[in-house]
């Protein structure tokens, strides 16, 4: 049709000028030939973006897979230490959770979290000995906790992506004799320059040496996704240790809550023990 209309003369109609006859006669040539500029150049927009938007797309549901694959690592080692609890022991617990809670957790992230403003005044070592005493609680909190096992199971129910680029994953822990636990998972990505520092001795001296083979450096890669809040039934542990370690960071200072957080754990250590556990790998 487009070949057709273009070789055709100028039709000869009755009663119109020669003018009118060119004019009538381009109108069809412009229309039934070759499409508008504009309209080849809206064309070409569509395509592009729908090129973006499938490539968009698919990141996000990579991102997804990635972060459910972050999470269910996590809870293939909280079933292990559950199922395992007796035979493990404490000391057990702690050393499989030890390097877990390391590689999955960004512990810096957390503790600039869960100290708020006065993360901001403290200098590098002290950041490093808070970040490296808030991993440990964390690990020492895991191995007490999580110390018997009769049928539970996880169950990952959605993967979504959240603000500032980040992706929550919303889980379930299934207790056969209770109501299941949602436990909510954010999770950020991991710039290369935030890896974590190798898990050598603190600052302060306290023996935080970094567990066997895992050398700092996260089996993930560089870039990967990283916890930075757990929820537990709407409830977020980070939010009530925020206020809490506000209060003693006034009252006390930064030496007062790091003795506070240490007693806490020695705690779990004890009541492991009293339990026929062994003591956990160091003492904090």
């Amino acid at each position: 049709m487009r070949a057709r209309i273009s070789s055709l003369p100028p039709p000869a109609l009755p009663g119109l000028c020669p003018l009118w006859l060119c004019l009538l006669w381009l109108c069809l040539l412009c229309l039934g030939a070759l499409p508008p500029a504009a309209a080849r150049e809206a064309a070409a927009e569509r395509e592009s973006a729908a090129t973006e938007q499938s490539t968009v797309t698919e990141q996000s549901a990579v991102a997804e897979r990635e972060a459910i694959a972050i999470i269910n690592e996590l809870h293939a080692a909280l079933l292990r230490i559950m199922r395992e609890a007796a035979d493990l022991g404490y000391r057990g617990r702690y050393r499989i959770m030890e390097p877990v809670v390391a590689n999955l957790f960004d512990s810096s992230m957390l503790a600039r979290v869960v100290l708020s403003r006065h993360w901001r005044e403290m200098d590098a070592a002290t950041r490093a000995d808070f970040s490296a005493v808030f991993r440990r609680l964390n690990t020492a909190t895991y191995a007490a906790r999580f110390d018997g096992y009769s049928g539970e199971r996880f169950a990952t129910r959605s993967a979504t992506p959240a603000r500032q680029g980040r992706i929550l994953v919303k889980t379930e822990l299934l207790r056969p004799q209770a109501e299941p636990v949602r436990l909510d998972y954010l999770l950020q990505r991991q710039r290369r320059e935030e890896e974590r520092p190798g898990m050598g001795a603190s600052p302060q001296g306290d023996g935080g040496a970094s567990p066997q083979g895992s050398g700092g450096v996260s089996p993930h890669g560089g870039g990967g996704w990283r916890i930075v809040n757990i929820t537990a039934n709407g409830v977020s542990d980070l939010s009530l240790k925020r206020a809490e370690y506000a209060s003693v960071l006034k009252e006390n200072g930064y030496n007062g809550l790091r003795e506070r957080i240490v007693a806490q754990i020695r705690r779990m250590e004890s009541d492991g023990a009293a339990g026929g556990d062994d003591a956990p790998p160091r003492q904090p």
